[in-house]
């Protein structure tokens, strides 16, 4: 079986980074985090089949990758309360 909603609100987690594990990944919600630094580059295409991503809460800075528009069926993305 592969992995599709990821869940992780309102902890204390650090240190966002990502492997190829998340493939298949189609919900993401790492809300109300303490995530900090810059969005992989890659973010878009490791993220490709994501429909709903949610980093929101977190104190990510820099700019929002522009692989991004590579995820095709993205239709929710929430990036609010963050330092881009």
């Amino acid at each position: 079986t592969k992995l599709e909603v990821l869940y992780l609100i309102n902890n204390s987690f650090s240190g966002f980074q990502l492997t190829g594990a998340q493939h298949g990944l189609l919900n993401l919600d790492i809300s109300k985090n303490s995530f900090t630094g810059e969005l992989p580059q890659n973010m878009g295409i490791v993220l490709q089949k994501l429909v709903y991503m949610n980093i929101s809460k977190n104190s990510f800075e820099g700019n929002i990758p522009s692989s991004i528009a590579k995820m095709q069926g993205l239709r929710v993305l929430d990036v609010s309360t963050n330092n881009f």
